[in-house]
């Protein structure tokens, strides 16, 4: 799952100001982490593109938000987008290599010495 770090000001306000996916939004931290629980997984994601489409996603009303005591805005894919996606995609069976293709060797290897503590 995604999650954004709101800066102080947004997260205290909680649903009485705006965010501003343009600024604020971006101006936030991204991460992977845990759905049931934040400090058990959390990696800081750094690209800005993936960051950008987060935010139009978000905008879109195709991911569900739910705050944390974090300060953090957690964000799942709603079944609306996720259920015709997997309808359409074939069966992946070898995950390992789907990652490392798609998010590097690194990224993986994080993810794994993460797994194992």
């Amino acid at each position: 799952m995604w999650a954004v770090r709101l800066p102080e000001e947004i997260f205290a306000a909680f649903k009485k100001r705006p965010l501003d996916l343009q600024v604020d939004f971006m101006k936030a931290e991204l991460f992977l982490t845990n759905r049931n629980n934040v400090n058990s997984f959390l990696l800081s994601v750094q690209n800005h593109d993936f960051h950008k489409q987060l935010a139009k996603l978000y905008g879109e009303n195709l991911l569900f938000s739910q705050f944390s005591r974090h300060h953090l805005l957690k964000l799942l894919p709603t079944n609306q987008w996720v259920q015709p996606m997997l309808k359409k995609e074939p069966t992946i069976i070898n995950w390992k290599q789907f990652i490392i293709y798609y998010y590097g060797q690194d990224f993986y290897q994080k993810v794994q010495n993460l797994l194992s503590v």
